[in-house]
């Protein structure tokens, strides 16, 4: 039997059975946890595990080792569906490179280049040259008839992202495969979701283009000259970097803790930016041909169509065309890649196009190249081929970035329930919608009737906003929610942190305190008597969460 494995067969098949979509996906998640991050989701939401977090990392059974982003602790994330019903995730990886370390060290090189050397093994956010202009100069082509109806379907619409492993021990095709995926799905391209919210309002919420950098490292951002802040909208303004090298933070042994004793804080606003090359035009044209293209187009404007015969015209088209096919050329063997599939075709479509056209897709190609890759979106190349899905690794490399994430993440957790300003608009509409068409019971006009009949409408507008997909319901139902995580979180009154310290104080720590071991959640056992306490008689509290909260506030 031949199972069609086409990109709308597959869709077709994902409508039909939104389980195995379901299944699908929670097995995708977790094998990428467990295997790739070696972080698995050993404690999932509202269970009871008795395992408690230590050093995993020096345990040598532990399922929790060093993964592709070395040791993670802990990861914190939530899923949600696309408007095609499609499910994906937002998750934050807390690694063994804290933000803080990154921050303060951003002024020491020999802790910068380890660092650097770090991310660049995990991170990639960058495309050769012969790659981008391939795909720049295929979007233009498409514009035009004559060289549409030239160009293959496999070059003109990427097909599904190739999760194939190439040769185990070829690092070369390895990377091949990931060029070839990022240059599928990994190029940003701006829509209208890019100017959604607040974030979006004066440029992408994204923040693409990214700016260009030479290599990984840290970089001090300031407001431009002439920013007064306490006038201007700091939404509209871009800060830039400031070119000056980053000085080390003062030791906490310079300070002298009778005269300073807060340690002062460092308002610099100190980022890690990958690695983002800008990328070499492609040459300018001849003097001599700039300027009879020049002549062409106000000839075109005044209604005179120019003379392909014209023997200048000729040499400008047979410019652009050589140095378009030599751009083209790889470095080295890539196989499979748009370029080397463009390239011995791409004479001829090129000379379909008259040459004012193929000048205009000459220097508009030239000139996005150059920032080019400030449009590839970071990824990880062993989830991105592993995968064979579209990721998104950003970087976090300050405290306050790391902070703020979790503001992202949390609209994710809770994008199913309705906002208070869309209860207020649901609420205003009713009631104006009640004025205008009153109820044709036989008790309109009472109280009873018009709270009913607003009220109708209210529920009524709420349920149109709140909508869950089949394949959210049927991973629901299979025991995921929206939540990924791999810690489970309690909260504890102020009371058991005082009896905590109470017990310390006068007894002692408690049993199993500072035992990294496994303990078990389902012992109960009170406070003792005799310690003075500030809790109600009749309360009590067990030693397993009392261990548990001061593990959790460590």
């Amino acid at each position: 039997m031949k199972i069609p494995l086409d990109y709308t067969s597959q869709f077709k098949a994902a409508a039909d059975n939104p389980v195995a979509v379901a299944l699908e996906f929670r097995a995708l998640l977790r094998n990428m946890l467990s295997h790739l991050l070696r972080c698995p989701l050993d404690i999932q939401p509202g269970s009871r595990a008795g395992v408690r977090k230590t050093w995993y990392f020096k345990e040598k059974d532990s399922p929790r080792g060093k993964g592709i982003f070395g040791h993670v602790t802990s990861v914190f994330g939530g899923v949600e569906t696309q408007a095609r019903g499609a499910l994906h995730f937002h998750i934050l990886v807390w690694g063994g490179i804290t933000p803080k370390l990154m921050e303060e060290g951003a002024g020491i090189p020999e802790v910068c280049q380890k660092i650097q050397e770090a991310l660049d093994s995990v991170i990639c956010a960058q495309i050769p040259r012969h790659d981008q202009l391939a795909d720049l100069l295929k979007e233009h082509l498409k514009r035009f008839k004559s060289t549409l109806d030239m160009i293959p379907q496999t070059v003109r619409q990427y097909s599904s992202m190739d999760t194939t492993t190439p040769c185990d021990d070829d690092p070369t095709a390895w990377l091949n495969q990931t060029i070839k995926n990022l240059v599928q799905s990994g190029v940003h391209c701006h829509s209208f979701t890019c100017h959604k919210g607040n974030a979006g309002k004066h440029r992408c919420r994204m923040a693409y283009p990214a700016g260009s950098c030479d290599q990984t490292g840290p970089c001090q951002l300031v407001l431009p000259h002439g920013i007064d802040m306490n006038k201007d909208l700091l939404t509209e303004v871009t800060p830039i970097p400031s070119g000056e090298p980053i000085t080390p933070m003062p030791a906490h042994s310079d300070r002298d803790c009778f005269e300073q004793p807060i340690r002062q804080g460092d308002n610099r606003l100190i980022v890690w930016e990958v690695k983002r090359p800008n990328l070499d035009p492609l040459p300018v044209l001849p003097d001599m041909e700039a300027a009879a293209i020049e002549r062409a187009r106000m000839r075109l404007r005044e209604g005179v169509k120019p003379d392909e015969n014209d023997p200048v015209l000729k040499q400008a088209r047979w410019f652009c065309i050589a140095e378009l096919c030599n751009a083209m050329q790889p470095q080295q063997s890539h196989i499979d890649s748009l370029a080397e599939m463009m390239l011995p075709s791409l004479r001829d479509w090129l000379s379909n196009l008259d040459t004012l056209t193929l000048v205009t897709i000459y220097n508009s190609v030239s000139n996005q190249l150059v920032n080019r890759n400030g449009y590839i979106v970071p990824t990880n190349d062993v989830i991105h081929n592993c995968t064979g899905s579209a990721t998104n690794a950003l970087l976090l490399g300050n405290v306050l970035q790391s902070r703020a994430s979790l503001f992202y993440v949390a609209p994710c957790l809770c994008k199913n329930k309705t906002a208070l300003e869309a209860c207020l608009v649901a609420l205003e509409h009713a009631q104006r919608r009640v004025a205008e068409h009153p109820s044709k019971a036989e008790d309109t006009g009472t109280d009873k009737r018009t709270v009913q009949h607003m009220f109708t409408q209210v529920i009524n507008n709420l349920s149109r906003s709140v909508q869950l997909s089949d394949t959210q319901v049927a991973l629901a139902l299979l025991g995921m929610g929206t939540e990924i995580t791999t810690d489970s979180f309690c909260h504890f009154g102020a009371n058991f942190a005082v009896n905590v310290f109470l017990h310390n104080l006068f007894l002692g720590p408690l049993d199993g305190q500072n035992d990294c071991s496994e303990s078990d959640t389902d012992d109960q056992g009170d406070i003792e008597p005799g310690i003075p306490h500030c809790m109600d008689d009749d309360d009590t509290v067990s030693s397993s969460a009392t261990v548990e909260s001061a593990s959790s506030n460590d």
